[in-house]
């Protein structure tokens, strides 16, 4: 009947998948039929998903209300689906804006549904979105940064800039969008970002994007006020198979922090993430980390593996915990991160002990400015795991002030 009146033959309907909307005999109350009322089999995607994964050009979805048939769904497919790695053809550019339309998401490699500030991934709480308004046209996104100045983590004192690491967060959260990124299938395995101006807290600032045509490697930057606040470069690797685990559920319990937060410039004690830095030798120090804490951005259900912003942010605090502690550097001077260039042999579980390996280098001195290169090395209990380099800026009050124009 449906294949007579919109002139189908039977014949060319390939696979057939049917679903209910009104399920007979009792319902498991915790199953998703029971949770979406009528909208039963969670609205038919599971029939939809079926029915794509079928051989044949045309196919047809019955929905049935108990016994009798409802409406019939016939689909023609304009391509074969292989659930195979997506390979990545086209560029990337991801401008982060305050308005623009509501986004749509197009790219073949993410079909999850998704709101207007939050990213693909299920499970991100809403203050944690860094995005705003994404607008996706194929493998391009563009959205606003959300700027919360209430945020726990990325504002956890008052800053008249924005910080570094929410660029970093911004950088990811928007390559979730456009790559496998942050489904557990990938993990990024290299990250360089050069910070050429302060971004400021109250003006729109836009990310350009563009991914390589594999789409292993992307590159861009951040303009603010036609001014370049930052370029950067990041390279994705595969996941091993079957080592996937979120990274909230397998933390050990955090011990009490021995540093003070003020040494690694934090408030927050769930916002340290370093616990103790030791000598090693005349150059070198270990500097143990901590997990982030259960209810942390750095630990949501969203994260398979440990971040590279947990890693860019626990670099960071070792290497200012250091300055204060073994260069004898005052509390109370500002640090300003320059650069970071940070690489991973392979992703991190949560619950993987690590310590970082911090080696002195030469500073260069201008007038009250030092500039220092650190590096570092990242240790689990097999070796070494990672590198980073961190450049940074030490100046005095009286000079920041000057550079931000505030006297």
């Amino acid at each position: 009947m449906a294949c007579a009146l919109c002139g189908i033959e039977p014949t060319e309907i390939g696979a057939r998948v049917s679903c209910q909307t009104s399920p007979q005999g009792p319902v498991d109350q915790t199953s998703a039929t029971a949770q979406s009322g009528q909208l039963g089999e969670a609205a038919g995607v599971e029939a939809l998903a079926r029915l794509l994964s079928l051989p044949g050009a045309q196919g047809a979805i019955e929905v049935f209300a108990g016994h009798r048939r409802a409406l019939t769904l016939f689909f023609r497919k304009h391509r074969t689906w292989r659930p195979e790695a997506p390979v990545f053809a086209s560029p990337v550019e991801i401008p982060l804006l305050r308005g623009g339309e509501e986004a749509r998401p197009t790219s073949p490699s993410v079909h999850r549904s998704r709101s207007s500030r939050c990213g693909p991934l299920p499970g991100r709480r809403r203050n944690n979105c860094v995005l705003e308004r994404p607008r996706v046209s194929g493998r391009m996104v563009r959205a606003g940064l959300h700027v919360d100045e209430k945020h726990p983590y990325f504002f956890d004192h008052p800053l008249d800039h924005l910080p570094g690491i929410l660029l970093i967060e911004g950088i990811l959260q928007a390559g979730e969008w456009v790559t496998p990124l942050g489904f557990g299938d990938c993990f990024v395995r290299e990250l360089a970002v050069t910070f050429k101006n302060f971004a400021e807290l109250r003006a729109p600032i836009t990310i350009e994007l563009e991914a390589s045509t594999d789409g292993v490697r992307c590159s861009g930057r951040m303009i603010q006020a036609a001014v370049e606040v930052c370029t950067f470069n990041l390279e994705l690797g595969d996941s091993p198979r079957g080592d996937a685990r979120p990274v909230g559920p397998d933390v050990p319990q955090r011990k009490p922090n021995r540093v003070r937060g003020a040494l690694v410039h934090k408030v927050r004690a769930e916002n340290v993430l370093v616990d103790n830095v030791s000598q090693e030798t005349p150059t070198q120090s270990i500097c143990t980390l901590l997990p982030p804490p259960m209810g942390h951005i750095l630990a949501e259900p969203t994260r398979t593996y440990l971040s590279m912003v947990y890693l860019a942010e626990a670099n960071r605090q070792c290497m200012t915990l250091n300055a204060h502690r073994s260069a004898e550097v005052p509390v109370g001077v500002s640090m300003i991160l320059l650069s970071v260039r940070a690489s991973m042999a392979r992703p991190i579980r949560g619950d993987t002990p690590l310590r970082l390996r911090l080696e002195d280098q030469p500073v260069a001195r201008v007038g009250s400015i030092i500039v220092a290169d650190v590096r570092t090395t990242l240790l689990d209990a097999d070796g070494v795991i990672g590198a980073s380099v961190h450049k940074s800026q030490i100046v005095d009050a009286a000079t920041y002030d000057r550079q931000r124009g505030l006297t």
